[in-house]
């Protein structure tokens, strides 16, 4: 099976010259988007921002690396293979429920 034509984050990671700079690339938003949450969680209970002007910028660490590497495959296995993803979760519901489909038949 393949991507429809119309996807675009396949379109976004065509634009990477090798694997490891789109995972480069993905261990940065991953890492932004957890300082982004870190930050809302704090000022909801109330803490105050600091700034991180002068901060420095660490070096991705390796588990940051697998972190988006496993996200990346998510994203295109969730859209290449949606219809066999579904299936496998059907499969797996009826296994660990299998009263209730018993009134399906």
């Amino acid at each position: 099976m393949t991507c429809p034509p119309d996807y675009d984050v396949v379109e976004v990671f065509k634009q990477f010259s090798s694997w490891y700079s789109l995972k480069r690339f993905v261990a940065w938003i991953l890492r932004y988007r957890n300082r982004l949450r870190n930050a809302v969680t704090r000022r909801k209970k109330g803490d105050l921002l600091q700034s991180h002007h002068d901060q420095k910028i660490d070096a991705l660490k390796v588990h940051e690396l697998e972190e988006a590497e496993r996200e990346i495959i998510k994203v295109v296995q969730s859209r290449c293979f949606n219809d066999e993803l579904l299936s496998l979760q059907d499969s797996a519901s009826e296994a660990t429920n299998p009263h209730d489909h018993d009134n399906d038949k």
